[in-house]
């Protein structure tokens, strides 16, 4: 069986889901922990909203930072990335079911409308899971197009 990935070591410590991620990939991407945790915040919980798993738009950061230029008007390397994040979301959905934070709660039984189930979900919630599979994944591609 495999070691917890260390995404999975920083979501346990109580980073959430997007924050797990970026900061286990922080040093390969040459960032300190604290500014790749600042970054990733306002995206955990599907932006605080249920949409787009926090997990996987820290897997899409951690997609572009990897792989993007920052050159204004590449288009090269915006199309890369688009095509990894599209690689990536169509993974995590094999392996998931879906990419939507609400949708996958939904499949573990939790209402994000239910306050008592919500704090709860850390300790009872599909998200370790989901941090576990995102990092997972991300490692696949990136050992595969890197």
């Amino acid at each position: 069986m495999e070691n917890n990935h260390p995404a999975l070591e920083y979501f346990t410590k109580g980073y959430s889901c997007s924050e797990a991620i970026a900061a286990a990939y922080a040093p390969k991407l040459g960032l300190d922990l604290e500014t790749a945790v600042k970054i990733a915040t306002g995206f955990s919980g599907g932006m605080a909203q249920g949409k787009t798993c926090g997990a996987v738009t820290g897997a899409f950061m951690v997609l572009g930072l990897t792989a993007g230029s920052g050159a204004v008007g590449d288009a090269c390397s915006r199309d890369r990335v688009y095509l990894l994040v599209q690689e990536f979301s169509q993974r995590f959905t094999e392996r998931c079911g879906a990419t939507r934070c609400s949708e996958l709660l939904a499949m573990n039984g939790i209402d994000m409308n239910n306050p008592e189930q919500m704090k709860t979900l850390r300790q009872t919630g599909p998200c370790a899971e989901m941090v576990e599979a995102a990092a997972r994944i991300l490692d696949e591609v990136c050992e595969e197009e890197f």
